[in-house]
């Protein structure tokens, strides 16, 4: 029958934040400030990664990974099932573009992935999920600073093509020639910079968890 997992984002179980005690300025809240709105959110994203290689480890989605039994435990007693080769590739895809060309290059790698998984991966290759037309919208609208109807007589809401990093859509200029449109995913430049450098947390992660991490020093990649 279908999965019953939950969706990555509504497994993972939440950090604890320690509240101030009384009402006395801590010495470190100013740091903790500049921490919530950049080393904060990339640690949630890499235990986000942890999360994902635990969820899906007892597949051994690599061919030998490895990965120590005791985390896959954890995983499961922290609210997980077992994921399957579909839901590896949702969760990727559920974690943005970045993990979407993860899941891409992966899927034609037949000596590090498993059959099964390749298959599911291979889906990254051509079907994501578009982004909703209102925020394309005001994405266009933004860079040229001119209502979307001033540039053209007409522009399809539904795009023709969406990738990880863009999609495309079809559109008639004012002066009646047709052409395409390629639009960047809101946000994208800034979520990439900030997701490389979640991998290269991760790849140390795999390092220190898997014997294939080992074996290839997946961590050396990213140095």
């Amino acid at each position: 029958g279908p999965s019953t997992s939950r969706p990555l984002s509504t497994a993972l179980p939440r950090w604890p934040r320690p509240a101030p005690s009384g009402g006395s300025r801590r010495p470190t809240e100013d740091l903790d400030h500049t921490m919530s709105s950049s080393t904060l959110e990339r640690l949630e994203r890499t235990k986000d990664l942890a999360w994902l290689l635990a969820r899906h480890a007892g597949e051994d989605i690599l061919q030998t990974a490895g990965i120590d039994e005791a985390v896959v435990r954890r995983a499961m007693n922290n609210g997980f099932e077992r994921g399957d080769p579909k839901q590896f590739a949702r969760d990727l895809e559920s974690m943005g573009p970045v993990f979407i060309k993860l899941g891409q290059f992966l899927s034609t790698r037949p000596d590090l992935v498993r059959e099964s998984y390749r298959d599911a991966l291979s889906r990254l290759q051509h079907q994501v999920d578009p982004v909703p037309f209102a925020d394309i919208e005001a994405g266009v609208e933004a860079a040229f600073d001119v209502r979307l109807e001033r540039l053209f007589s007409d522009f399809s809401p539904t795009p023709i093509a969406a990738a990880s990093l863009a999609q495309v859509h079809r559109a008639e200029l004012r002066d009646g020639r047709a052409v395409a449109v390629k639009v960047l995913r809101p946000g994208i430049r800034e979520r990439v910079l900030k997701d490389l450098e979640v991998l290269k947390d991760g790849a140390d992660l795999i390092v220190a968890l898997t014997a294939v991490g080992r074996r290839y020093s997946i961590d050396e990649l990213f140095e």
